[in-house]
């Protein structure tokens, strides 16, 4: 080495840092945590026809890929096979055999991939359907006769149906009337309720109205 000559080095040292993925479901809207036979699950519901926003928030080192997959809403459906690979998942007017359980798996490739679910109940109200049944009874001749009318009501919804019967503007109810019945069915889901008139009065001979309505999971 020369007189006066300097001599430099230097080094640099790059530490990588790497971190397994997280991930979080976010969307606008009503979502509860509802219990069923003994089990909570969180719950998003959404109204058919409108538009389904999920956002999947992650986190992680390198940037996790996020993958969305659904199954329907019986538990004995398969996994569609089709997967979404987006963090923002949009379903524009959504039917009601879109609703069923929601996942979002991101990986990176460190660690285990995240997964995160919820379950979207997708509500509908279809339009009643009104059916009439009558029986007549004649017992001993002319001495004893009775008419019995059923005033049947059923309607498709989720979740079951909420019934009203009304005669003219008035509501109805056996407890406060005892010339007439209201029940359900057997061997149905909450889907229909029949109006019985039992031995028909003259106060029976008028227009009679079913309303329905359901109510909202989340309350």
């Amino acid at each position: 080495m020369c007189p006066g000559t300097v001599q430099r080095s230097s080094s640099s040292l790059v530490s990588l840092i790497v971190t397994e993925a997280s991930a979080q479901i976010v969307h606008a809207g009503q979502a509860c945590v509802v219990k069923e036979d003994n089990v909570s699950e969180r719950v998003y519901t959404i109204r058919e026809g409108d538009t389904l926003v999920l956002q999947c928030l992650v986190t992680g080192h390198p940037r996790p890929q996020v993958r969305w997959t659904k199954t329907a809403g019986s538990a004995s459906d398969k996994f569609q096979e089709t997967s979404v690979f987006n963090e923002t998942l949009r379903i524009e007017r959504i039917a009601r055999t879109q609703g069923g359980r929601y996942y979002c798996k991101a990986e990176n490739g460190v660690g285990v991939p995240a997964i995160k679910s919820i379950r979207v109940d997708v509500q509908y109200l279809d339009e009643p359907v009104l059916t009439v049944h009558q029986t007549v009874s004649d017992v001993r001749g002319n001495f004893y006769q009775e008419k019995t009318v059923f005033l049947r009501c059923t309607v498709n919804s989720n979740p079951p149906a909420r019934f009203i019967w009304k005669r003219g503007s008035d509501t109805l109810s056996h407890s406060q009337d005892n010339g007439v019945d209201i029940y359900e069915p057997l061997y149905t889901q909450g889907e229909t309720k029949v109006l019985k008139l039992k031995n028909l009065r003259p106060q029976d001979y008028a227009s009679y109205t079913c309303q329905v309505s359901v109510r909202n999971v989340c309350g």
